[in-house]
């Protein structure tokens, strides 16, 4: 057995390595430090319910909803040209209708994967990871042009908000090379881009409904955060379905998901 910081760790005559922090006068469990980092880290959707609809009563009783994400990934704020970090934002297809009993019925036994982070990567821990779901009711207007422009200003935001937390947490860059992983910004990149909803959508969204007919909804964004790489496989969000409400435009719907980890 040794010390290592603020941990005790043992290490065994195959050569696998566990550890417990302490923490006070008590230990945490202990969990394998050296269990290899899986490969992916999935976003995924179990199921899709509508309470309510958009549509008056004239219209019909169900909505045509589609959804896409932002993907943020606190690894992807690294050192830009200019000595100051800058954010990179991965973008999901486009799918529904997600109320159709013939998309949503089949995640219950093979959820839909709607976004990856690739795990082995060059990062910093603790690590960040926002999915940004984006929601289109379609009524009359081109839904792919709703998605061009959501993709578009709501990704500026994000990659702003990662920023904006990234050059708070971090500080002076001096020394690092374009490119660089930034230490220490994981939580502040998740906090920030975590935080975005209400009345930072609110310009974006009505400039979007004004010129097209669809019905969108706000950006929801649901964040992970994980301390470090031996924690990742003992995540209590991982692994565990959650649910998410969105009550706007007289629409009542939940979306289940989860994350899970591949590798």
């Amino acid at each position: 057995m040794v010390a290592l910081a603020h941990r005790l760790a043992v290490v065994t005559r195959t050569g696998d390595v566990y550890g417990s922090e302490i923490v006070g006068r008590t230990l945490r469990p202990v969990v394998q430090l050296n269990t290899p980092m899986p490969s992916r880290l999935q976003f995924r959707l179990r199921s899709f319910i509508e309470r309510d609809s958009t549509d008056e009563l004239l219209e019909g009783a169900n909505d045509e909803v589609f959804l896409a994400a932002l993907g943020t990934d606190s690894a992807d704020v690294v050192v830009g040209a200019d000595g100051k970090p800058v954010a990179a934002t991965i973008t999901s297809p486009a799918i529904g209708d997600v109320s159709a009993d013939p998309i949503r019925n089949a995640w219950r036994e093979h959820p839909h994967v709607l976004m990856e982070f690739d795990l082995p990567r060059a990062s910093d821990w603790p690590r960040s990871f926002v999915v940004t779901l984006l929601f289109v009711e379609h009524d009359e207007a081109e839904l792919a042009e709703s998605f061009r422009e959501l993709e578009s200003k709501v990704g500026e935001k994000v990659k702003a908000a990662a920023e904006a937390g990234a050059t708070a947490a971090a500080g002076a860059l001096v020394g690092l090379a374009v490119g660089s992983v930034i230490p220490g910004i994981g939580p502040a990149v998740g906090a920030a881009v975590g935080s975005l909803a209400g009345l930072a959508y609110d310009g974006i969204i009505k400039a979007i409904m004004d010129g097209l007919d669809n019905d969108v909804f706000t950006p929801r964004p649901i964040q992970l955060l994980v301390g470090e790489p031996a924690q990742i496989r003992h995540h209590p969000n991982i692994g565990t379905p959650q649910h998410i409400d969105i009550v706007e435009h007289d629409a009542s719907y939940t979306l289940e998901y989860d994350w899970a980890l591949v590798g």
